[in-house]
């Protein structure tokens, strides 16, 4: 049996208190807080951070916090959003917030952890997700786990005043299965 929340180079944990004024630091780096969300980038404090993870208790969402296996350092978080458990399917996020880790293998590893916890542990059918264009590293991290385009969305987000895709990956359970 596969280890359900450990990688090559993380593991999944439980969302914890402590790690609040970490997100709090990293919501000041706006180049990550821009990846992460569509919605204006704006610097949060820990007491916003624990009112954000007191509501994540939610059916549809299933939310994690990346560390590194030899040191357990906080590097960033995971979740599966807007599960619909009927379709079988969920949308997946990946956030490696601590720049000291980027472009590193460590996002990579996420994605291949959530998406064998969403298939194998979760039995969903289909994850799907949403990258913008100006996000070379994400892009690759999650073709590299077999995610393919399926939809872009030409000059859906406004970042710096410059127009990029949004772009639709998505990944079969049975598509996995056959590369692993």
């Amino acid at each position: 049996m596969n280890e359900l929340f450990k990688g090559k180079l993380i593991r999944l944990s439980a969302c914890r208190s402590e790690d609040d004024e970490h997100f709090a630091r990293w919501s000041n780096d706006s180049e990550y807080a821009r990846f992460q969300d569509s919605r204006p980038a704006m610097p949060l404090t820990t007491a916003e951070f624990a009112e954000r993870r007191e509501q994540r208790h939610e059916h549809d969402r299933i939310e994690f916090r990346l560390r590194t296996l030899g040191e357990d350092r906080l590097i960033g978080f995971t979740a599966l959003l807007d599960v619909e458990w009927n379709h079988r399917r969920a949308m997946l996020a990946v956030g490696i917030a601590d720049r000291e880790y980027w472009a590193r293998g460590y996002g990579s590893d996420a994605v291949d952890l959530m998406v064998r916890y969403a298939f194998d542990e979760l039995n969903l059918d289909r994850v799907n997700l949403n990258v913008w264009s100006l996000n070379p590293r994400a892009i690759r991290a999650y073709e590299k786990a077999g995610f393919e385009s399926c939809a872009v969305l030409r000059g859906d987000t406004l970042k710096d005043g410059q127009r990029s895709d949004s772009i639709l990956m998505t990944l079969s359970q049975s598509e996995w299965r056959t590369r692993h």
